[in-house]
């Protein structure tokens, strides 16, 4: 498939047709790439637009596993530092 680059102001563009941009699923976002002479362009998942999707979940459980305790106790003075 051959494409026409257009003028946009201040830059410029590739407009691929609907069928195109319905069978990649791609939505409002994509991610582009440059390699050695090659543009890839590949969908942005649902799951990639929230990026703290599952903290909450993943906080619990660690609350729930013990795993969210602090790994040097606020109380260990018995250490010099080092400048």
């Amino acid at each position: 498939m051959v494409l026409d680059v257009i003028q946009i102001t201040g830059g410029k563009g590739i407009c691929f047709p609907d069928s195109v941009i319905n069978a990649l699923g791609i939505n409002d976002k994509i991610v582009m790439e440059t390699r050695t002479n090659e543009i890839v362009i590949t969908p942005v998942e649902q799951e990639n637009q929230n990026p703290r999707k599952g903290w909450s979940e993943a906080f619990k459980q660690m609350h729930e596993l013990g795993e969210d305790k602090l790994y040097f106790p606020d109380n260990n003075y018995d250490f010099e530092w080092e400048w």
